[in-house]
């Protein structure tokens, strides 16, 4: 394709002041989709550096805004173009950050590694990493020199060799704690691969055990939807459609593909969007028609809102089992200003779908486990929400082998 400035690319794309000026100079130079027409790439040209993580923030605004978009993966990649001044030194320190970034969330050990590696420019084509010399260190260095060879060839047009240097380890508490840490993080990684392997084998097994007891028949014309294994969801106009889902775990309306922002984004009526979240809070009322409203307080943890179901009695009384305070939804619908309470909110929801857990679960990766002294649970007066059971039981999950709880002005 032709080169083109961003914006004239993508005219009808719509960013904040900051961002707008950050893309003005860009240019466009490539834009090449698959053919399932899942994923688009963009390719941009920088004159400037730009992080990752502002990259990120504009996938999914191009995401959620432009049109042909909806449904696939935005992927951009860049390409920077800079002056004579910047070489690898000046690069990695002021692209250190963004390299950060992103090595997070793409493999937490070689984000370890290069946050605690010592780096020196050796010259203009090499630069050492100055390691500890462990088993993660060896292990994972490979993978992590060729991220950063790629990164300089692929962006700043520059082969670089990156080489490694690996010192003894002392004998600090520093150094120990730190070592553990790593080798915490990679024992925490491989439960989860190893988990995460027995659920798909499982899954496998179900299908397999299925598809074993159901001999095969010759198609029928379906007579109701609840015959073909499906229940109905329901517009805010009272209608029904179909489940249009084979996903066991959708639980209202259609299946949602689209990936999902987050709420502290959501800051005025947007369309339509995709967000998952916690269920803080469900409510169910009977209205004089005979229908029913449920209510759900969604939090995502970056910010809250509501979502509301306008619903027949028959069919509040399929989904209200599958929508619970405390279960985790991944949910699309339309933002509006509710005419009675004035709040932002969500209306004619598409789809609700359960969705696992997504919180990370914190970790004490302390080598020398704490004891914690001055606990307060909710029989403090007004000063403690903590039930004491969940105290004990999060100490014992951290590796504390004790704690005190002092409360006062107890209720007892």
């Amino acid at each position: 394709m032709e080169e083109k400035k961003f914006f004239d690319a993508f005219p009808t794309l719509q960013l904040n002041k900051e961002l707008t000026g950050i893309f003005a100079e860009s240019v466009v130079y490539h834009i090449s989709m698959n053919s399932k027409r899942t994923c688009v790439k963009i390719y941009i040209k920088f004159n400037r550096l730009i992080g990752r993580d502002v990259l990120t923030k504009i996938e999914a605004e191009m995401k959620r805004q432009i049109k042909p978009f909806f449904a696939m993966e935005v992927h951009i990649i860049e390409r920077f173009e800079l002056s004579s001044l910047h070489n690898a030194e000046t690069i990695l320190e002021q692209y250190k950050d963004s390299i950060l970034f992103e090595l997070k969330r793409k493999n937490m050990i070689e984000f370890q590694l290069f946050r605690e590696a010592k780096i020196n420019v050796k010259n203009e084509n090499e630069v050492e990493f100055i390691l500890k010399d462990n088993f993660v260190s060896r292990e994972y260095s490979e993978e992590l020199k060729i991220a950063i060879e790629d990164m300089f060839l692929n962006r700043f047009s520059m082969e670089t060799k990156v080489l490694f240097k690996y010192i003894e380890l002392d004998e600090s508490r520093h150094s120990k704690e730190a070592e553990y840490k790593i080798n915490q993080m990679v024992e925490e990684i491989s439960k989860r691969v190893i988990e995460a392997r027995k659920q798909e084998a499982n899954e496998e097994n179900n299908e397999g055990a299925v598809e074993a007891e159901q001999p095969k028949k010759a198609p029928e014309a379906p007579k109701t939807a609840k015959k073909q294994g499906q229940f109905k969801s329901f517009d805010n106009k009272g209608g029904f459609r179909a489940k249009r889902s084979d996903n066991p775990d959708v639980v209202y309306g259609r299946d949602i593909l689209e990936d999902t922002i987050t709420l502290d984004t959501v800051i005025h009526e947007m369309g339509e969007i995709v967000f998952r979240g916690q269920a803080i809070n469900v409510e169910s009322r009977e209205l004089r028609s005979g229908k029913f409203i449920m209510s759900m307080d969604i939090t995502d943890f970056t910010d809250s809102i509501t979502v509301k179901l306008f619903l027949n009695p028959e069919h509040h009384e399929e989904i209200k089992g599958d929508i619970k305070k405390g279960g985790f939804y991944k949910i699309k619908g339309v933002t509006t200003i509710d005419k009675f309470s004035g709040e932002l909110s969500i209306a004619s929801v598409v789809g609700i779908v359960k969705i696992q857990d997504f919180r990370e679960k914190r970790m004490d990766m302390a080598m020398e486990k704490r004891v914690e002294l001055h606990c307060h649970t909710k029989m403090s007066e007004l000063d403690g929400l903590a039930d004491a059971k969940a105290l004990v039981m999060q100490a014992a999950d951290w590796g504390h082998p004790a704690l005190a709880i002092t409360d006062h002005g107890v209720v007892q």
